[in-house]
């Protein structure tokens, strides 16, 4: 590789872990970790977003019941303050990922495509991220701390492995 290519590579790298969004999702990954309950919570709704990419990757669609399984899911881990606040910084740091993306590939030429709009079977890099906390964003709106429509109190006891 050209070496000034690499340095600037390097320097762009550096100022990526750096910068305050990058630091945010760093500050966030800690928290989470130091709290078992969110830490099992975020790997379980990872990997169930992932089964579901996967599925679409490889040409299938999901169906209406996986879906909503997933949307469910981000609903309940948006509960998690920890679990909520690492899915909102890594929706930050999608953005300004993408937006360096967009400036690399435009500065040789190259067109990309519009990101899909986010949703839960987005992946958990770039729009995926986004995605994930915009939905964790909303499922804490919805919610709110209020009872349910039916008037009962709904637990917000997080299950592990559901």
């Amino acid at each position: 590789m050209n070496p000034e290519i690499r340095a600037k590579a390097e320097a762009l790298a550096d100022a990526l872990a750096n910068s305050e969004v990058y630091q945010a999702v760093k500050a966030a990954r800690e928290e989470l970790e130091r709290h078992e309950a969110a830490r099992i919570m975020y790997r379980d709704f990872r990997q169930k977003q992932a089964a579901l990419e996967a599925k679409v990757l490889a040409g299938e669609t999901p169906s209406d019941e996986e879906v909503q399984a997933l949307q469910q899911a981000m609903q309940i881990v948006a509960l998690n303050p920890y679990v909520r606040k690492l899915l909102e910084a890594e929706a930050a740091f999608a953005v300004t990922f993408a937006e360096v993306q967009r400036i690399l590939a435009g500065a040789v030429g190259i067109e990309l495509p519009q990101a899909p709009a986010p949703g839960p079977a987005a992946g958990s890099a770039g729009a995926g991220a986004s995605g994930a906390a915009g939905a964790a964003a909303e499922g804490s709106r919805s919610s709110g701390g209020r009872d349910d429509e039916g008037g009962a109190a709904r637990s917000r006891l997080w299950v592990p492995g559901r």
